[in-house]
Order: structure tokens, then C-alpha cells, then sequence
């Protein structure tokens, strides 16, 4: 059997075009395939994050979609196999109309059938393609109903990752993030109603040494008024300041990776929800080790 041949530098053109950079993933989901429904982020002004500043943002068509994974499929070949599950990327797409969603979603089912079932009888694929998941902001207005997140879940969206950050208004017009704490119990409400599992982003170090105790008591409050459960995950990021962000502009003192690693630690001694597997467990987001 003739040995195969690797090109380097062509597969890493191929990659470039299909993705022109896949910013950033959760923690869990680095193995999954994205699939990106759009470029870039509809949002773009949080003073502290400067993974999408210089791209334009857009949402593909249910048509480019569709051949944007049909390229990808050529592209990974037999290296697909490696891949568990789907992100609909890139930030927040989990936010887009309706429509656009469902039609994405119903182009993943076309492309990845589900040709057998678990002991449930749900749908299952090989490589847990059934379970798509993606980003999703707190703030969008309008807000979706319950039986539109119902829609959404029977049609293959498994779980949402939510950019919280904080539990404090004052942190989070820090961090150029618009909303309310309070809405965030709303949201999740809805996403649990509706069967999505949800997972939670908080970051330690927001605020430096000045807000370090409103941060961790106003964002260990939050977390405990949500109704997380088992299959739900907290993911504490530790924030690293980006050299020349807004943020990195603010006159405060900012934390250390020791300062930032001992407040994460608080935050996670704070949570009053029930050990997993009974509650959702808290993880660490390390955005440092990502690769994809």
C-alpha cells in the first residue's frame, strides 16, 4: 500500500480558506467540528476581547452554508472520524433569527444522519453530530420564547455557552458588555424549560484588585440563583488582559495569574448547587491552551 503523502503547507491553505481563523472554542468543545454560520461577532465591542476586532462580521445563507459544510466534509476526509460533535460557529451564533438557525440545522441533519438510537430511542450519530451547540450573548433583544428554544432543541441544538462574565453591572460596563445580571436568570430559565443544557462563562480577575470582592460576591450570587443542574457547566476563565485592548487601557491594578487562579478558587468554594453529578460541576477556561 503506497504511503500518503502529507502537505503540510497545502492543508493549512485549505484550512485558512475554509476558516479564516476559528477564534475561539469552550473547553469541551475543542474536538467538535465547527461549522461556522457566521464571521466574525454581531456584537464586537467588549473592551476586553480582541478575537474577532478585525473581522467583518456576516451570516452565511441556508445555500452557503450548505456548501461551506459540504467543503469542510472534503476537506477533513477519513480525519473527521476524530471529531465529537458540532459548533455552530463563530461567536453567538445561537442568537440569529429563527430561520436562519433552523435552516442550518436542518443542513446538519441532512449532511450527518442519524442512522441509528440510543436505549431511548433518540437519534443518535457515530461521532455525536446530533448534539450541536454554540455561543450565545445575554443581551439580544428580542429575547426568544420557550417554545422557539423548543423548536431549536428538537432540531439538534444540544447546548448554549453564555458569556456572563460577571455578576456586577459595575464589572460588566468594565468589560463594554451591555445587559443586566437579572436577565440572566430569565435566559436560563427559558433555555432549561426548553431542554437545552446550558453552560455558564464567568471570568476571575474582572475589575483588578478594585473590584475584586464586588466581582466574586456579585457573580457567586448569580450563579447560585440559576437553575443549573447535572448536565450543566460552569467554566470560570481567568482573565488575560489583551495588549492593546480597551481594557488593558483602564488605570486599574490588574491580577496576577496567582491572584486570578486564588479568586477563581473563591468563586468555586462559593457555589451552593449539589455535587455532580446531581449539579452542574465547575471547570476551568483556560483560553491560553486553545487549538484547534
Amino acid at each position: 500500500m503506497p504511503a500518503t503523502t502529507i502537505n503540510l503547507k497545502a492543508d493549512a491553505a485549505i484550512f485558512r480558506k475554509l476558516y479564516r481563523g476559528v477564534g475561539i472554542l469552550p473547553p469541551d468543545r475543542y474536538r467538535a467540528l465547527v461549522l461556522n454560520l457566521t464571521e466574525g461577532c454581531s456584537y464586537n465591542r467588549c473592551s476586553f476581547c480582541s478575537f474577532y476586532r478585525n473581522k467583518t462580521y456576516r451570516v452565511r445563507s441556508t445555500e452557503v452554508f450548505r456548501r461551506h459544510v459540504q467543503s469542510i466534509v472534503a476537506a477533513f476526509g477519513a480525519g473527521l472520524a476524530y471529531r465529537r460533535g458540532i459548533f455552530l460557529g463563530q461567536a453567538n451564533a445561537a442568537s440569529l433569527a429563527l430561520d436562519s438557525l433552523l435552516g442550518a440545522l436542518a443542513t446538519i441533519r441532512e449532511m450527518f444522519p442519524c442512522k441509528w438510537t440510543d436505549l431511548s430511542g433518540r437519534p443518535r450519530h457515530p461521532l455525536d453530530f446530533e448534539r450541536v451547540s454554540a455561543f450565545l450573548d445575554t443581551f439580544t433583544r428580542p429575547r426568544r420564547s420557550v417554545q422557539d428554544w423548543v423548536l431549536l432543541r428538537r432540531a439538534g441544538l444540544d447546548s448554549v455557552y453564555l458569556g456572563v462574565e460577571s455578576g456586577s453591572p459595575r464589572a460588566l460596563k468594565l468589560l463594554g458588555k451591555p445587559g443586566a445580571p437579572r436577565h440572566v436568570g430569565e435566559l436560563v430559565s427559558r433555555l432549561k424549560q426548553a431542554g437545552v443544557k446550558v453552560n455558564v462563562i464567568i471570568m476571575s480577575g474582572v475589575g483588578g484588585r478594585e473590584m475584586a470582592q464586588e466581582h466574586m460576591a456579585a457573580t457567586t450570587a448569580l450563579l447560585n440563583s440559576l437553575p443549573l443542574v447535572g448536565e450543566d457547566r460552569i467554566h470560570i476563565s481567568e482573565m488575560v488582559v489583551q495588549p492593546g485592548s480597551k481594557y488593558s487601557r483602564t488605570d486599574l491594578e490588574h491580577l496576577d495569574r496567582v491572584a486570578c487562579r486564588l479568586q477563581t478558587r473563591a468563586i468555586r468554594a462559593g457555589l451552593r448547587f449539589p455535587e455532580p453529578p446531581r449539579g452542574p460541576a465547575a471547570t476551568l477556561y483556560d483560553i491560553r491552551q486553545f487549538v484547534y
